[in-house]
């Protein structure tokens, strides 16, 4: 099998919490415990079907965007082209 072959996608989903949560949250995650927490889901696969009650806000990456209640994301294998200059 080629190398992109065993690219997974890591899903993780964080459930809302008030002040005092995201404050634990914080500290789960700058002493290297996040995935201990509770109610937070790890998954990792090839792609991922994501249905939910209502369309609402989403994080990829870090960029926060609005999305429809039925989320599809699976891997593209290949789509990606790097240029890197050659070597010498």
């Amino acid at each position: 099998l080629e190398d992109w072959a065993f690219v997974l996608l890591r899903y993780v989903s964080v459930p809302r919490v008030g002040l005092f949560g995201s404050a634990w949250m914080m500290y789960r995650l700058a002493t290297d415990s996040f995935a201990k927490a509770r109610r937070v889901t790890r998954l990792r696969g090839s792609g991922f079907v994501i249905e939910r009650t209502a369309p609402g806000w989403i994080h990829t990456d870090g960029e926060p965007r609005e999305t429809d209640a039925r989320l599809e994301i699976f891997l593209k294998p290949l789509s990606l082209r790097i240029m890197a200059p050659a070597a010498t």
